[in-house]
């Protein structure tokens, strides 16, 4: 109980202690086999409780051997993680998760589901982002996503590659990915760029959005259906707007 390990130092941030309430698992380990029981991890609000078990080769884990684990996340605060792993993005919120992984450290495969409270992404509040995750075929899955922003119900999938997860998260920039998301009555008030210049636009949008390829090299595919747009109270009507990356 009580006590602080130090993080290592990374590209973008300095070696750091990180302190601990509590820890406890009951452990069995041979030279071919790890097991923790019932353990239990405790950081001030954030909680993990988990079972793992791996085989091993001379009391090594090596890429072919096999291993289990579940866990259960609660109340992760993203701002936090964010410092250790040195991103400077301003990303906040707590995320509660669960789920379960198999297969071997090459090959991993796995489910779970997760949810956001309280997040803030860019300024933009979130109060409510759920998803079903699987891990499979070499990229992390985010399934059956629901969220609110701006009071807009917003749905969809994405998935991202887990080929430079383990070099850094840095090389994030680097790994594919596929975006589709579509969201209704999205309220143009709450954009501050299309209130304050000289012309005021209000009125409320339906969208879709796909993406794909890599953050450094996007290829983005966007459709809009713009309602009861007026401008300066002026009332426009209907747009459609269709945007296509080359």
């Amino acid at each position: 109980y009580d006590f602080d390990t130090r993080m290592p130092a990374r590209a973008k941030s300095s070696s750091r202690a990180m302190h601990w309430d509590a820890l406890s698992a009951a452990l069995q380990l041979s030279a071919s086999h790890f097991a923790a029981h019932n353990g239990v991890i405790v950081h001030g609000r954030t909680s993990a409780h988990f079972n793992a078990s791996a085989a091993l080769t001379d009391a090594s884990f090596e890429a072919s051997n096999s291993f289990a684990l579940d866990f259960n996340l609660r109340n992760a605060d993203i701002a936090e993680f964010d410092q250790l792993v040195g991103i400077t993005r301003p990303l906040s919120g707590t995320v509660s998760a669960s789920g379960t992984l198999s297969g071997t450290r090459e090959n991993p495969a796995g489910t779970g589901h997760m949810e956001l409270h309280n997040g803030v992404a860019y300024g933009v509040d979130v109060p409510v982002l759920k998803s079903d995750l699987r891990l499979v075929n070499g990229e992390i899955q985010f399934n059956n996503l629901d969220a609110s922003v701006y009071g807009a119900a917003l749905s969809g999938s994405a998935a991202i590659s887990t080929s430079n997860l383990s070099l850094s998260i840095h090389d994030l920039e680097k790994d594919e990915f596929r975006l589709n998301i579509s969201g209704r009555n999205l309220n143009l008030a709450h954009f501050a760029s299309l209130q304050s210049g000289r012309l005021r636009v209000d009125g409320v949008a339906d969208f879709t959005l796909r993406a794909s390829g890599t953050p450094e090299q996007p290829a983005l595919e966007a459709h809009a259906h713009l309602k009861d747009i007026a401008f300066d109270q002026q009332r426009a009507g209907d747009f459609y707007l269709d945007a296509v990356t080359h």
